[in-house]
């Protein structure tokens, strides 16, 4: 591929940018603030000159190859219809956002086909956090695309675009089963991280994490996909990642929230892009016909939306078990 754009330019963006940019190929990274875009690029020591960062839609599109979508899910539908008029006809789009629509509850891929029918659309997800991928460390992930008279050949030229000695890449056909993996993941996340802020231990959290398997597995059935699913990159791995990880978000404000139950004056910090609450009301909507299948999605939503106390709560739903 000669030219590939990543739409957006925050820290995954960026990192991505690490991962596709090689000598035959143009990188440019779209993002409304290209300062602070050029910025986070200054802490690498090997940026390369087919590396450029605008706020120009049309310069960004121009010519591309392939369009990575590296932005929050709640920003996808905008942001695709910003760039509509823009994108070359038949030009595969990638999604490597995690999460659901909040309103709708549709996944990424079901909001781009809407507006894309033309285009092959899919999904990078994995156990990839943005300062390692940044700095070139091995990695794994999982792209899933839709099986359709292109879609053998469009796989292979996109695992082609992202893969490497260092980033492995696997390919799979299941893209709703991978959304619903990536998705799920950072809620279950939360749940773990409150496990940890209230006991510190170590079995506790493995027995969470091992939990979280069965509601991935619970989940990929809810949607009609396929549960061995939960086995590829972008599932299991990616779920022990967000899971157990200091540097894993969802993780950490799960902590926050166990922390803050103990000490009233603890402040807890939501940023507005963290995907696992953003998603959760909309997970919650898409598995209430089963939520007994749910039960550490519900003990998540009972202290991070209804205000419940973290320590009785967490321990209800482990008795209940």
């Amino acid at each position: 591929m000669e030219k590939i754009t990543i739409v957006g330019g925050g820290a995954f963006g960026v990192a991505l940018s690490s991962v596709l940019c090689r000598d035959e190929t143009e990188v440019c990274i779209w993002g409304r603030d290209q300062p602070t875009v050029t910025k986070r690029l200054s802490g690498s020591s090997s940026i390369k000159d087919n590396l450029s960062v605008t706020s120009d839609v049309a310069c960004a599109a121009e010519d591309a190859d392939m369009i990575v979508l590296a932005i929050p899910t709640h920003s996808i539908r905008s942001v695709l219809r910003l760039f509509r008029a823009y994108i070359p006809s038949a030009v595969p789009i990638i999604i490597a956002s995690k999460g659901v629509c909040q309103k709708s509850g549709e996944f990424s891929s079901e909001i781009a086909e809407k507006l894309y029918p033309r285009h092959p659309i899919a999904v990078l997800s994995g156990p990839n956090l943005a300062s390692e991928l940044f700095s070139k460390r091995p990695a794994t992930a999982t792209i899933a695309i839709k099986p359709d008279k292109r879609g053998g050949l469009v796989a292979s030229d996109v695992q082609s675009a992202f893969a490497s000695s260092k980033f492995l890449v696997e390919l799979s056909n299941d893209i709703v089963g991978v959304q619903a993996c990536g998705a799920i993941k950072n809620a279950l996340a939360i749940g773990c991280g409150i496990c940890s802020g209230l006991y510190n231990s170590e079995n506790a959290l493995a027995s969470m994490i091992g939990l979280s398997v069965y509601e991935m597995r619970a989940f990929l059935g809810a949607v009609d996909a396929d549960p061995e699913t939960v086995f590829r990159f972008g599932g299991l791995a990616d779920l022990v990642l967000s899971a157990s990880s200091q540097g894993a978000r969802n993780f950490s404000f799960g902590k926050q929230l166990a922390l803050a139950s103990r000490d009233e004056e603890r402040p807890v910090t939501c940023t507005p892009n963290l995907e696992g609450m953003n998603s959760l009301p909309a997970l919650l909507r898409r598995t209430e016909n089963a939520a007994s299948s749910f039960p550490i999605l519900n003990m998540v939503a009972e202290i991070s939306l209804n205000g419940a106390a973290a320590k009785p709560t967490f321990e209800t739903f482990w008795k209940s078990i």
